[in-house]
């Protein structure tokens, strides 16, 4: 009777075996090359939150997983960033590249403060020592000068050579100073600088703007004119309750914000206009073309609205469409117009619409069980729409839409992502995406594949602006604005849940979000 009482308890409290003793056992990869550094995945198990934790209720569960990771090596130590809790047997860190050549042990701090060590478990070489490979081979029977091979097809990567060349991994002419090798080919440069190789926008020939970085490589973060004073809340621009989805710039003062039935502009000098009246109601999306004109798009209970909106006039007529928007983009067109491609919620799409006359839908819906959540794209034909499934669990999907209305399901990674959607997306170009979502999501599509990069945090994330495949902001239902180029710091911190930013370029931001919450950053002192 005791024996069933205890299992019957058991089964309603759902109570879960727990993890060993703590204890790290191994870190993937082993080995790592100098002048890249890498994401490493460091397991074990009695990884244990700090807090109250129901392994078989996570979600309802309150914790912490704030943990740390360093290298050491003798009195060397490097510490790894981007460091985050996957659950009790995993962790994620990222290795900085220009780490030295040779064996590392892994010092791994838990949440609840275990301190655990790994002896010389990552190995970080210098690619292809003296300038060859370790047998003194050449590699795929390569010529020393990376020229065809006796088969005639050219050879695959770097070759050993005469010349010293350096690591340029983000393609932007600049290597990484200490990766010289005797190697010639793709991936190798002449030229050496380069102060973050994950950033082609950072380099010896880099801009340099206010954004907390050193992006022309000279030692200095930002110029000492910058005057950068940070990121501010702006008064509310509603009441309680009225939430701001999108938002849109069209120059550095010069911004449209919509969200459920409200609409503003802000005009300079002018400041914010409420051109509300006679909107439709769900307004989600807007995006606004060169000359200030705002396309705005939304809908709810099935049904979909598309409007355009002009600074003087304020909502055009609503055109009917057969559901909900979930994102918009414009492009110019050949004849020095504009055109804009709407997709749905459920993967249909309007396309080329120019804002007069009734919209054209094309395509078939998504197979059943899927929703989209927001697009963009680099031109009519380098779209991506994301979301997710609907069912239990959730998990995230991306789809990239082709020209006929059609859709192509992207391969998503599946390990160490966890269960959830995606809610925002950006194409910086046909084969580049940044994609970020539910429970710490960020996703990026490069060289033909998705890859997962390790969060700051666990956070649901809500929308996305890249500059580069290497360097965007994100922002979260926390109030956050993070910045990532190649590793993570953070902007802004808020309260109220972001919903949507817009950057004209990176230094005029607007975001928007819950209870009329309206930021402005970086501000002028």
């Amino acid at each position: 009777m005791r024996f069933s009482t205890l299992l019957l308890l058991a089964l309603v409290t759902g109570c879960a075996p727990q993890p060993g003793a703590p204890v790290l056992r191994e870190v993937e990869p082993a080995v790592l090359e100098s002048g890249l550094g890498g994401l490493l995945q460091l397991r074990g198990e009695g990884f244990l939150p700090a807090g109250p934790y129901d392994f078989d209720r996570p979600s309802s569960s309150s914790f912490t997983t704030v943990v740390s990771a360093t290298l050491e090596q003798g009195d060397a130590r490097v510490e790894l960033t981007g460091v985050t809790w996957v659950d009790p047997q995993h962790v994620d860190a990222l290795v900085p590249p220009g780490v030295a050549p040779g064996l590392w042990s892994v010092r791994l701090i838990t949440p609840r403060g275990v301190e655990l060590s790994l002896a010389d478990a990552l190995r970080v070489e210098a690619p292809f020592p003296d300038g060859g490979l370790p047998d003194g081979g050449l590699p795929d029977g390569g010529l020393p000068d990376g020229g065809p091979d006796d088969g005639g097809a050219p050879d695959a990567g770097p070759q050993p050579c005469q010349t010293l060349t350096f690591h340029d991994g983000d393609g932007d002419g600049f290597g990484v100073p200490d990766s010289g090798a005797l190697l010639c080919g793709p991936g190798r440069v002449l030229v050496t600088g380069d102060c973050n190789d994950v950033d082609a926008l950072t380099s010896p020939a880099g801009v340099e703007v206010c954004n907390e970085l050193d992006d022309d490589c000279d030692g200095t973060l930002d110029d000492a004119a910058c005057g950068d004073a940070g990121f501010a809340r702006l008064p509310p621009l509603a009441s309680t309750g009225a939430d701001f989805l999108s938002t849109s710039a069209w120059g550095p003062d010069q911004v449209w914000i919509a969200g459920g039935s409200l609409l503003f502009v802000h005009d300079g000098d002018a400041g914010f206009s409420d051109l509300s009246a006679n909107c439709p109601m769900g307004m989600n999306a807007v995006w606004v073309d060169p000359s200030g004109r705002a396309f705005v798009g939304g809908g709810n209970n099935g049904v979909g609205r598309l409007t355009t909106a002009t600074r003087g006039a304020g909502c055009a007529v609503s055109q009917l469409i057969p559901e909900p928007v979930a994102g918009l983009v414009g492009f110019t067109s050949p004849d020095g117009g504009v055109q804009v491609e709407a997709v749905l919620r459920d993967g249909r799409r309007v396309v080329a619409w120019d804002g007069v006359g009734p919209p054209q839908v094309v395509g078939s819906p998504l197979p059943g069980g899927f929703e989209l959540f927001d697009a963009h794209g680099a031109s009519p034909g380098a779209l991506y729409a994301v979301g997710g499934t609907t069912g239990t669990p959730r998990r995230p999907a991306v789809f990239r839409l082709q020209d006929d209305g059609g859709f192509v399901s992207e391969v998503l990674p599946t390990q160490n992502v966890p269960d959830g959607q995606l809610h925002g997306v950006w194409v910086v170009s046909p084969g580049e995406v940044v994609a970020v979502g539910d429970r710490g999501m960020v996703l990026r599509r490069v060289d033909g594949a998705w890859e997962r990069i390790a969060p700051p945090s666990m956070a649901n994330y809500t929308t996305v602006r890249a500059f580069s495949i290497g360097r965007f902001y994100l922002s979260t239902e926390f109030g956050y604005l993070r910045q990532w180029h190649g590793r993570w710091t953070l902007q802004y911190t808020d309260q109220v849940p972001v919903r949507d930013l817009t950057a004209y370029d990176e230094e005029h931001f607007w975001l928007v979000g819950d209870n009329g919450l309206v930021i402005r950053g970086p501000l002028a002192p």
